[in-house]
Order: C-alpha cells, then structure tokens, then sequence
C-alpha cells in the first residue's frame, strides 16, 4: 500500500512538469564581427617645401569599431607604417588633411594615409613626393683674366644669400670639368656682390676649369664653368725667343683682359754704341714697360735711318723669323734681369736700355749679382777722340758697358676669350 502511494506521487510530479503555457522563447545575440577600417585613398601631396608639405585621405567605412586614430604615414624607404614618422588627424570616418612636418630638404619620401580601430591598422594607397632643395646661394663666375704662366684672376657675383649666412666664398678649379671646393680653391670673405679671386700656383700651359662657389648653413652652390689655359713657363721658346715675363698688375699698361709680356733673343750678338751722334736729346725717355718700343722708334727717328747705334740695331734686326725687335726701356730690362738665370744667355756686364736720362746720359743695367740701373753717359760720335783724365774714366767704363747686344720684344696680345693668339710684339736689345 506505501509502495503503491509512492508510484503515485512520482508519476503526478512528472505530469505536472510536462505540461507547460506556451509563448515567445528568447532568442540567442550573436557578437559582431569588426574588421579593419576601409581607406578608400591617400590624397595627392601638395605644397611642398624644403621641410614641409600637405596630404590627407579619405575613410569610408570603420570596420563596425569606432576610429581611434588617422592620419597619414611618411618614410624614406616605400610601405611606411605607423611605426614610422606620421601625423594624428582626429578620429571617425570621412576625408581629412594632414600636415606635415620635420622633412629633409631634398630628399624623397614614400607615404600613405592610414586609420586604426580595434582590429588594427589599414592603409591607403602609397604616393611620393620629392622636398626642395634647401636655399642655397646665387652666384655666377667673372671670367678668367690676367693669365700668366702661374696664376690667373677671376672671382664671382653672389646676387643671393639664399636665406643664410654665407661662410665662405671664392673660386675652385682643377684640371678635370666640374672642381668643387673639395679640389684646388681661393677662400674669400665676400657675402654679396662683385669679388675678385686671385689664383695662385697654377701649372703652366695646362688647361684649368674653374667655378665661382658660395657657402651657406644650407649648401654650397657653383656659379657656371669657365675654362682657361695657363701660359708658358718663363723662359720657355716662345715666338723666335725666350719668354721672359708676362705682365702683373703692377705693371704700366697691364690689362686684365689680355696678356702681354717680353721675348728676349735667345743669344746675345756683339757690341755697339748708343749714339753716333754725340749728346743730342732724343726724346725717348719712357721708363715703364711697355715704352721701350715707343723709345726704339723715336731714337731712330731722331738720329736717322742709316748708322750702326744700338737702337737702331734693334729696330733693323730679323731673328728667328720675327722683325718687331726693339730696345728694352729701363724697367723691361730690369724684368730681364730679374729673370735672368730662368731666360738664360745674358753676360754679367751692363746693358744699355732705350730710357734716356737727359742729353748726355741713358739708363743702364747692371747684370752682375746687383740689381741697379744708373744713368750713364752716351758715347761719342767719335769715340777714339782724344780723352782727358775723366774721358778716360769714361773710356774704361764704356768699354764694360759694351760688351753684347740683347734683343727683347712684346710678347704677344692675347685676348681671354681666344686661345693663344699673338697679335703684336715689339723688340728690345743690350748695350
């Protein structure tokens, strides 16, 4: 009977526990699904500098994740990432501008835009741009002047200083086009304008390429290239005799823009007299270089076209193929002598010169080891007349002023922009 009771509790319990008021059931969420933002582009970078320039790009989706960040990233090698250099430019979706700053001048750069939420990173497509080149100065190259055999004059203009102080100016040459500072250079102390530069230590007759260069905390910049020949060493062979010095500026008659200098005669000949003619004045008292033809050719003209006198000698003498010899003024023939071992061929005697001092006397040079020039008596028209005591003083000193005749003429005339081109000379010879 208790068993019975007990089956009957059991099976009412599970009648009442199937039995159950129908109605709605809950549905199950599912949890979304976020992906990387989508960067539909990078814009194109504009108004660039030497350190700055302007992107931007565009998001249209964010991946069902809020944007926590945007912007644009930026490199020097291509696929820049956030971990590289970049901008923060807000958050969400739709176009933005980026800013950029901190940039090398001259140099290119890979970017692309980006944006992030908490699925990661996306990028937009990648661009490049290329930076400015940093302001340097503006500067042109003077032309080559005042040519010798061992130097040269040019300079530059600087007509900007790019923004910076300039540190250092001048000009740089070298045997191979394009020198730059690294080869052979004058330093100078111009910040703007005209300078000149004085080149020094040049090989003769070698081709040189030079530029003008200026310096700032930006750069160096280089004006054009200019490109000069060296003359020929002193004392070289040059049109029928020996070169024996080019014009500096130091000299009467020096021009920057053409080279002139002496050729004296390879050899001296023998002796003559200054004047057959006694003590009359000649006139030819040009002292400077460059006035002993102008001496030469009044001499002659004083004392006539006949007679064997030693400008006349000069003027008359064909040597080597070239008839422009002359009488060398007083300060041609110092350069001779100041040149003498280099030319070659001169005695240790004095040698007459076409300066006269006055109507009895002409200026001589001395080619022992003393560099002096005198003023010296002319010889007689006759000079085997009968001498007192102080004649014959002068008869011995007349017989060491006449030992050799030297010859000297012009050079040459050459213009800077031509290549050696003679287009005068004149001559010159000894006492």
């Amino acid at each position: 009977m208790k068993m019975n009771l007990t089956l009957v509790t059991v099976i009412a319990l599970l009648f009442f526990a199937g039995c159950s008021k129908s109605g709605p059931s809950n549905p199950i969420t599912p949890t979304p699904v976020v992906i990387v933002p989508v960067v539909s582009g990078t814009t194109a970078v504009s108004v660039v500098t030497g350190t700055t320039a302007v992107s931007g790009g565009n998001i249209t989706a964010d991946g069902g994740a809020a944007i926590t960040a945007r912007g644009v990233c930026w490199n020097t090698t291509t696929n820049p990432t956030v971990a590289n250099f970049k901008t923060v430019d807000g958050s969400g979706i739709g176009s933005f501008t980026s800013n950029i700053t901190g940039l090398s001048a001259g140099t290119v750069y890979y970017l692309r835009s980006y944006a992030t939420n908490s699925a990661g990173t996306a990028f937009g497509s990648e661009v490049s741009f290329t930076t400015t080149a940093a302001p340097v100065p503006n500067i042109t190259t003077a032309i080559v002047t005042g040519i010798s055999d061992t130097g040269a004059i040019s300079g530059g203009n600087i007509t900007s200083d790019g923004g910076a102080i300039i540190t250092s100016s001048g000009v740089c040459w070298s045997t191979s086009s394009m020198p730059t500072i690294a080869d052979s250079k004058t330093t100078e102390n111009a910040v703007f304008g005209l300078y000149p530069s004085y080149i020094r230590g040049l090989t003769p007759n070698t081709v040189y390429y030079l530029r003008a260069y200026a310096t700032n905390s930006n750069g160096t910049a280089y004006g054009s290239q200019v490109s000069f020949t060296s003359f020929q060493a002193i004392g070289s062979d040059f049109q029928g005799g020996k070169l024996a010095y080019i014009l500096s500026q130091l000299d009467a008659g020096y021009n920057p823009s053409t080279t002139h200098g002496l050729i004296a005669a390879p050899a001296d000949i023998n002796t003559s007299m200054w004047s057959e003619n006694g003590f009359i004045t000649t006139g030819a008292t040009g002292l400077t270089v460059g006035t002993g033809n102008a001496n030469t050719n009044q001499i002659v003209l004083v004392y006539g076209a006949t007679g064997n006198y030693t400008a006349k000698r000069c003027y008359d003498l064909v040597f080597n193929g070239y008839n422009d010899w002359y009488l060398p003024g007083r300060d041609e023939m110092n350069k001779l002598y100041l040149n003498k071992t280099i030319i070659g061929g001169f005695s240790s005697m004095m040698y007459w010169t076409s300066s006269e001092f006055d109507n009895q006397n002409v200026w001589v040079q001395m080619f022992n080891d003393v560099d002096l020039f005198n003023p010296f008596l002319k010889p007689m028209e006759h000079n085997h007349a009968p001498l007192g005591p102080f004649d014959l003083g002068l008869l011995l000193l007349v017989s060491v002023l006449y030992p050799i005749i030297k010859f000297k003429r012009n050079i040459f005339e050459i213009t800077v922009a031509f290549s050696v081109l003679p287009v005068s000379r004149y001559a010159s010879e000894q006492v």
